[in-house]
């Protein structure tokens, strides 16, 4: 009975460092990409799962089984859940021009919550001056126009503005870190020739975003 307590006690604890051990809090990021040309209407192209602790080097994904969900969002809000190919690749078809974003989710068998939450933004001919609207739900990175000429990144957790830092990483852009207050956000600054990738952890949970401004409408 006593060596049962005791296994019922470290159940839950395995669990939780197991979902440490998932987090970026080492820089150790995940992110969903695509080709980096520009991606027209009626196009196909495929998702690759990457990760690393220096973007956009890619050092490899995660384990499968902490894949818990990959989805594609398209301008009608509508979701598509998207199953790997023998590669592991996600194969996509963007039908109509507006803005996608793909999403996965990142939970330990074991987990009681997602540790981990991956989006990607892609522009299809998508009109000027729009971001898509946030999920409500988890942590996420989202992008709001400021004015006319910038924009701001936000971190939500379930819908509510929330203090984090974000690491900002880009190919040929180095590495910065930022704060992103609750009302002002963090200015966009990074350069638009190149992906990048946002990144942050609030609490027990990580996100990231990526985006490839050479499939975003309003190139500067």
């Amino acid at each position: 009975m006593k060596c049962e307590s005791v296994m019922r006690w470290m159940v839950p604890v395995m669990v939780l460092g197991l979902c440490v051990c998932a987090l970026p809090a080492a820089a150790h990021d995940y992110w969903l990409y695509a080709g980096s040309e520009p991606i027209m209407p009626g196009g196909e192209t495929v998702l690759r799962v990457g990760g690393g602790h220096g973007f956009p080097r890619d050092e490899g994904g995660p384990r499968p089984s902490l894949i818990r969900r990959v989805a594609l969002q398209g301008p009608d809000g509508a979701w598509t859940e998207l199953e790997p190919a023998d590669d592991g690749t996600y194969p996509v078809r963007f039908e109509r021009a507006g803005w996608y974003r793909s999403l996965m989710i990142l939970q330990p068998p074991r987990a009681p919550r997602p540790v981990y939450f991956a989006q990607s933004l892609f522009s299809v001919d998508a009109p000027p001056g729009t971001w898509p609207a946030s999920l409500g739900e988890g942590v996420e990175i989202v992008v709001r126009r400021k004015d006319e000429t910038s924009d701001v990144f936000r971190v939500l957790r379930d819908g509510a503005p929330v203090h984090a830092r974000l690491l900002l990483q880009g190919a040929g852009a180095g590495t910065s870190t930022v704060h992103a207050p609750v009302e002002e956000g963090a200015p966009l600054s990074m350069s638009r020739d190149q992906p990048v990738l946002v990144s942050t952890t609030v609490g027990p949970q990580g996100a990231s975003l990526y985006i490839h401004f050479g499939q975003h409408h309003d190139r500067e």
